[in-house]
């Protein structure tokens, strides 16, 4: 399959053009591209130092979020891009 968006990397900004790329493209094919199955949240974690929330709640699934948001997930390590195809 051809994806009109390819984005690498899971992180809060690839999370971000992922969702809002179907949002103002909702016909676009979108993949994001993520070596890790979950995501923790940062921006709370000195919370979590601090014991006042639990990891759990700092936690994400990848596959959740492309699910509620209508782009797709592949768990994989990208080694390299391929320009010219």
């Amino acid at each position: 399959m051809k994806y009109d968006v390819i984005v690498v990397g899971g992180g809060w900004s690839g999370l971000s053009v992922a969702k809002y790329t179907k949002i103002f493209s909702p016909n676009a094919d979108v993949i994001l591209v993520e070596k890790r199955d979950e995501f923790i949240s940062c921006p709370m974690s000195n919370l979590w130092l601090v014991d006042k929330v639990e990891l759990e709640y700092l936690t994400h699934d990848y596959l959740q979020a492309a699910r509620a948001n209508n782009y797709t997930f592949f768990n994989a390590t990208a080694i390299g891009l391929d320009k010219t195809n």
